[in-house]
Formats: structure tokens, C-alpha cells, sequence
């Protein structure tokens, strides 16, 4: 389970920003959403919730941030994903079994230094990548984290 996102950058507004989780799951397991609401539910009941919950009301918020979830199976997550490039510099790995996640974000780092990837920031706090400064016309850039 990986947090990213506002949640671990500076940019974390209550009120505006939500909270990002990737799960990454055993091949062939069922889906988490049912799980993960039984949880929430049983959460709702403890007093750690609803004393925040009065803190944030205190505060003009009703409610606690959106959580957005995403979820991949570990043959999935071994493929390279776009948000990972993301998760690179801000993440806050919350479970991650026998460092799995860990790995894939070592390989990433790894290939992104061979293809000589630069990562392009702007004054406004906006960026971008540039995978391959010298690719040429044709060239394909395969990213294997597997």
C-alpha cells in the first residue's frame, strides 16, 4: 500500500486536496473495496475518528478528505506505469511485502539514470520528463521493471 500524491508533498490542502493509495495485490486476489469499507466502517467507531472529526468541524471542514484508490496485481505492477514516475521522488510506503514495491522503484531509478532521464520543474511547481534527452527519430524507450 503506497501513499503519494499532495498527501506527501508540500501541496496538501485540507479542504481541496485528496488522499492517494495504491494497493498492489497478489495475482488472482479478489477485490479489496469490500474489505477496505468494513474497515473504514469499524474505523468510524473508534474515538481517534471522531475526535478528528470534531477537530477538522472546528476547523470548517465536515468530513475527512476524499480517499482515492487505485490497485494493481504485483504481474501488473511490474509493468511500468506513468504515475510511478510521480512516485519516485513523493511516496510514503505504508506496507509493502518483502519489498516489492521498493524494488520496482530501485529498477526505475536505475533505468531512468542509464537513459539519462531529466526531470524538467517550473516555476509554478508544475514538471515534466524528459525520458530520453537523446532519442532519435523511431526509437522506442521500454522501461522493464520485471
Amino acid at each position: 500500500m503506497i501513499l503519494y500524491g499532495s498527501a506527501v508533498k508540500s501541496s496538501f490542502r485540507l479542504g481541496r486536496s485528496d488522499v492517494d493509495l495504491l494497493y498492489i495485490l497478489e495475482d488472482g486476489s479478489r477485490e479489496p473495496w469490500p474489505r477496505e469499507g468494513r474497515i473504514f466502517k469499524n474505523f468510524q467507531s473508534t474515538w481517534e475518528y471522531k475526535a478528528c472529526d470534531q477537530w477538522l468541524k472546528t476547523l470548517g471542514f465536515h468530513g475527512y478528505p476524499e480517499v482515492t484508490t487505485a490497485s494493481l496485481e504485483r504481474s501488473h505492477a511490474q509493468r511500468f506505469q506513468p504515475i510511478y514516475l510521480d512516485m519516485l521522488l513523493h511516496r510514503a510506503i505504508l506496507y509493502d511485502k518483502d519489498r516489492f514495491f521498493q524494488g520496482l522503484m530501485e529498477k526505475l531509478a536505475d533505468t531512468l539514470r542509464s537513459l539519462g532521464t531529466i526531470r524538467i520543474e517550473h516555476p509554478d511547481g508544475t514538471y515534466g520528463w524528459l525520458l530520453k534527452p537523446d532519442i532519435t527519430p523511431g526509437e522506442i524507450i521500454e522501461i522493464n521493471l520485471g
